[in-house]
């Protein structure tokens, strides 16, 4: 392995947790900014391309919220595409209907580059296993208690401020 495969599979991880922002953040250009434009996502209740994904996955947000969280990633280069497999587990919490769940699985990936990108060439998503439970009135009540900038899926969620800005340095001393 040499210092290129080094910078290619961190540039792999960067889109996959800028696809990973983008679903929990609502921000469809996030989302589809992982995917090239002529790729294929298979994702379980949805197949098609990135665009009709990104339709599908745009009608759900108004009904949940979302965390997903990525585990390890096992990443084979081979020129200039990548088989990559990614650990999830993705929090949904269903915003009016009082329950929850979690899902686990792996994204299986081919990534392909294109110039300096890497991205999502075709996806298919394995489901593991998933967990659903009701949401208790305490829950719901203390999560609601919570300030916006406080709160994810907002646009007023802290992390847009966040990465509007340039990090701050610190003077040495």
């Amino acid at each position: 392995m040499n210092i290129d495969s080094l910078i290619d599979m961190e540039l792999i991880r960067q889109s996959l947790a800028s696809y990973a922002r983008g679903i929990d953040r609502q921000d469809l250009e996030l989302v589809l900014g992982a995917y090239w434009p002529d790729g294929w996502d298979a994702h379980g209740t949805h197949e098609g391309t990135p665009a009709e994904f990104g339709a599908f996955v745009s009608r759900q947000w108004p009904m949940l919220r979302m965390q997903h969280l990525l585990g390890q990633s096992h990443i084979e280069l081979d020129g200039k595409f990548a088989n990559v497999e990614t650990y999830f587990f993705a929090h949904q919490h269903l915003v009016e209907g009082g329950s929850e769940w979690v899902i686990a699985g792996r994204y299986d990936d081919r990534f392909e580059k294109r110039g300096e990108d890497w991205k999502v060439l075709h996806r298919v998503v394995v489901f593991d296993w998933r967990k659903e439970w009701a949401l208790s009135e305490v829950d719901v009540e203390k999560l609601d208690a919570l300030p916006n900038h406080n709160r994810g899926a907002t646009h007023s969620d802290y992390s847009w401020d966040l990465f509007a800005s340039k990090p701050l340095k610190r003077p040495a001393g």
